[in-house]
C-alpha cells in the first residue's frame, strides 16, 4: 500500500471522514512503530540525554 496515496487521497473525502480516517491510520501507523520498538522519539530523546550527560 502506498501510503503517501493513501493519505493524499483521504483529504478528498468528507472533512470529517477524511479527519477520522487519517487519525485511525496514523495512531496505529505510531503505535506499530512504537512497539516494534522503531520509536523515533524515544531515541531522539535517549540520544540527546546521552549527549547532555
Amino acid at each position: 500500500m502506498d501510503v503517501d496515496e493513501a493519505v493524499r487521497a483521504s483529504f478528498r473525502l468528507d472533512p470529517t471522514e477524511g479527519l477520522r480516517l487519517r487519525r485511525a491510520f496514523l495512531g496505529v501507523a505510531s503505535g506499530a512503530a512504537e512497539l516494534a520498538s522503531l520509536n523515533p522519539f524515544a531515541r531522539l530523546t535517549d540520544s540527546l540525554d546521552a549527549i547532555c550527560e
